[in-house]
């Protein structure tokens, strides 16, 4: 898992789609509220960025629900 700054560097869709799932699963690990929101933010934040270079925005809502 990449971090947020360098996920936010990627420039490709896949790239981005790849990154977005690699943090929902880590996101999905998170034992603490703190700790899930955090990352949820970082998914967000990715997910806006997805959306930016003209991925599906129901392929993006998958795997934020996944």
């Amino acid at each position: 898992m990449l971090s947020i700054a360098e996920a936010l560097n990627l420039d490709t869709k896949e790239a981005l789609l790849a990154e977005l799932k690699e943090h929902v699963r880590v996101r999905n690990k998170m034992g603490g509220a703190l700790y899930w929101n955090v990352l949820n933010d970082e998914c967000l934040q990715i997910a806006e960025k997805c959306l930016s270079l003209g991925c599906d925005r129901e392929e993006i809502d998958k795997i934020l629900r996944s």
